[in-house]
Formats: structure tokens, sequence, C-alpha cells
């Protein structure tokens, strides 16, 4: 199982577009991660028995959707964050950008083409060229391959001796803009400095635990008197393939107090190269999705998975719900009589949690069908 989810994990930090991935290939992944989940697919989820919480979940089982918090309203507020050194990423980064003046410019190009403007004043065909230009430089040397730009220039009508001007033009361009332009580099790099309130902003999170008899959960959660949600993933199965590509991007929780420091040469160094090198947005991804799964260690009681997804809303119609624990002292509420009728109408199993005779531990009785009934 350890296996199965160890090629889970590499193939959703190594995949590019999970958009792009066929229904043959979501049913793939899905299968593979049903394989090694605990408790054959079963996952719980803790909620309480009154008041506005009790409301937003019942709507949530009757119209059949799981609801996906955002990353930055959740009761821990450093879940879903990254680890990293400001000061020294900051200084990493503006010293691979002046090592790296064509990827930069390269970059700085692309953003202008998208945008329409003009790259520095250039009109839009000295645009053109200074990119054709760009691409005749070695990226290690910083060296321009004047006979291939010469080349590359020759279909603008432009002689021998123009072309030579306006590169020996850009050359001096280059070398200035890098020399004066210090706080383009440093805007560049401190847009990672608020990286974390970005990415709790867009994450949006369903937790859900492997067990469903924690007592210190039920107190925490579900205030010793509410009730808990079974959801099997085996349903994932049988939702439309726009509902199931979004179940691929289920992690497990893991639990440290000392995160590793993440770096985010890689992400530069991908961006900068123009998304092409596959190597570093795979250490990328590996790196900031380990982070973000990564709990502390008070936390690990939990024993949680949770659905990990990004700009999307907080519905997600899916309607994975196969049974409800509730407990002894809900049964006989309002709600919890509104709870039991939904659960014998969608014919959910039905678990009542109470104290055992001697009052010292939790035992679950499973109400019968024909009680159901």
């Amino acid at each position: 199982m350890e296996e199965l989810y160890n090629k889970h994990f590499e193939e959703m930090t190594g995949a590019n577009n999970l958009d792009e991935y066929s229904e043959a290939d979501v049913d793939r992944v899905l299968c593979r991660l049903l394989k090694c989940l605990p408790n054959n697919g079963k996952f719980y989820k803790y909620r309480k028995g009154d008041g506005e919480s009790f409301d937003n979940t019942y709507d949530s089982l009757k119209n059949g959707y799981i609801w996906l918090p955002k990353a930055s309203t959740l009761n821990d507020d450093v879940d879903t964050t990254i680890n990293f050194d400001p000061e020294k990423d900051i200084e990493d980064v503006k010293q691979y950008l002046r090592s790296h003046p064509i990827e930069v410019l390269k970059w700085i190009l692309k953003k202008a083409e998208e945008s329409g403007d003009n790259l520095f004043r250039f009109n839009k065909l000295n645009n053109d060229m200074f990119g054709n230009a760009l691409s005749c430089y070695d990226l290690e040397t910083g060296k321009l391959n004047k006979s291939k730009a010469i080349n590359a220039l020759s279909n603008y009508g432009y002689s021998v001796s123009k072309i030579n001007k306006f590169l020996n033009g850009m050359d001096d361009f280059i070398r200035n803009f890098m020399a004066t332009n210090e706080d383009v580099l440093k805007q560049i790099a401190e847009d990672y400095l608020s990286i974390n309130k970005k990415i709790r902003d867009m994450a949006h999170i369903f937790s859900l635990s492997e067990c469903y008899d924690s007592d210190a959960m039920w107190a925490y959660y579900a205030s010793n008197k509410g009730f808990c949600i079974e959801y099997d993933f085996k349903k994932v199965m049988d939702l439309p393939i726009v509902s199931k590509r979004l179940f691929m991007s289920f992690y497990k929780v893991l639990y440290n107090d000392k995160k590793e420091r993440c770096s985010f040469l890689f992400d530069i160094k991908y961006y900068l190269g123009g998304y092409k090198d596959k190597d570093l947005l795979v250490e990328s991804n590996r790196q900031m999705i380990t982070q973000l799964i990564t709990k502390q260690e008070k936390w690990r009681y939990e024993r949680e998975w949770r659905l990990f997804l990004c700009n999307i809303e907080n519905k997600l119609f899916a309607d994975i719900v196969s049974a409800i624990y509730i407990d002894d002292s809900m049964i006989d509420t309002h709600n919890g009589k509104k709870l039991l009728n939904l659960a014998k109408e969608r014919k959910w199993r039905i678990y009542i949690r109470k104290l055992n005779y001697i009052g010292t531990e939790h035992v679950y009785e499973q109400v019968k069908e024909e009680a159901n009934g």
C-alpha cells in the first residue's frame, strides 16, 4: 500500500496538467489510489449537531456536495504553509537572476507579449527582433552566438552591418539593464515573500480522518454530542469525469514539527526557462506539496487525509456518503431526527455512539435495516 501511495504521489507531483488527463488515465490513477487507502476507502468527518455548523453540513448532505473551505479559514493558522528563509531566498534568487540576464529578459519579453505592451519602449518589430536575438545567447556563458543571430535576423530585410549595429546595441542594453535595474530583480524575488498568504487564499481543503472512534476528535469537532459522516471513496468512480478528476489530488497528511527549508530557485529556473525543464517542475511540485500537506506533530492524532485543490468553488458536488455515526445524546433532538430521516431515505448505514454500561468507553451500535424501515 505504501509503495502504491508513493507512486500516486510521484505522479501527481510530476503531472504538468491534470486537466489533460483522459478519462482512462483518471480511472487508472483513482483505481491505484483506492488500493492504497485505509479502511477499504472509507474516511470520516466529525461535525457539530447544532447551530449554523449543523445547518451547513445538513445542506451538503441533503444536496450531495462536499464543502472545501479556504485554507486561510482552517483552525490551524500555520496549516498549508511553506517554510523558507526570506533573507537567504531573496539573495539566492537575486543572485541567480543577476547571473542569468538572458533568461530574465526572455521572461520579461514573454510577459510583455502576453500583455501586448511594448518592451522597453521598443516598437513591435524591435520586440520581435529582440526576442529572436535572445534565443541566440548561450544561457550558460551569457555570450551571443553572433553568426546564429545574424542568420536569425536576416529575414527582417536588414543588411548585415545594420543587424550588427542592432546586436551591439542590444548587448550594451543587456549589460546596462542588469546593472541599473536592481529594483526589478528585487521585485521578482520579493514576490515570493507573500507566497503563504497567496497559497492559503487560493487553496481549498477537504479534511478527513482515517477513524470514526477518536474521543479527542468527537470532543474537539463535535462537542461530544454531534455526529460523524462516513465517506466511501469507492463511490468516486461513479462520479462524472469533471468531478472524478479532482479526486486525484488526494493526499495523506504528514506530521513533523520541523519542515525542511524550501527553495524557490526551482520555480524561478522553471519559469524563466520557458516552462520547458520538466525535472525542475517535478522537484518544485514535490517540495511544495510535501510542505503544504505537513502539519505539526500535535495534530497527529487526527490521522488526516485531505483533498487539496486550488482556485475552485467551495462546493464540489460528489454524493459519496455511506454512513452516519450519531451520538446518543443527539437522537431525540430536532436536528438528530432530521439527520436520521435523511440517512434512512438515502439508505446510509446508521451507528449510535453511546457509553458502555459502566461508562468507561464509547461503543458504536449499528441500527439494523429493519429498524430503519
